[in-house]
């Protein structure tokens, strides 16, 4: 897969999934994981919202985008890293 081909099914499902919790968008980088295996690291960014994080709708996340890429036949694992606004609320 290409990585533009791979970026366009991150923010897919990633907007469908948060969306409403100010998702703007994640750029993807290959590298290595803490085994030396070759992984996709997900930078998530988020802009800032009123609306509260509910840290439930992050439940699954991972699963959900590395089932998509499965499909796709992408088997690299996808490590996520959401960028937060300092002032976003977060539900408790």
């Amino acid at each position: 897969m290409t990585a533009k081909e791979i970026e366009n099914i991150v923010n897919r499902v990633l907007s469908e999934r948060v969306g409403t919790y100010g998702f703007n968008g994640a750029s993807v980088h290959v590298g290595q994981d803490h085994d030396g295996d070759e992984a996709l690291f997900i930078e998530a960014r988020y802009a800032h919202t009123d609306r509260e994080i509910d840290p439930g709708a992050f439940y699954g996340l991972t699963s959900a985008v590395r089932a998509a890429l499965a499909h796709a036949g992408e088997d690299r694992f996808p490590y996520i890293r959401h960028r937060f606004d300092e002032r976003q609320r977060v539900a408790v």
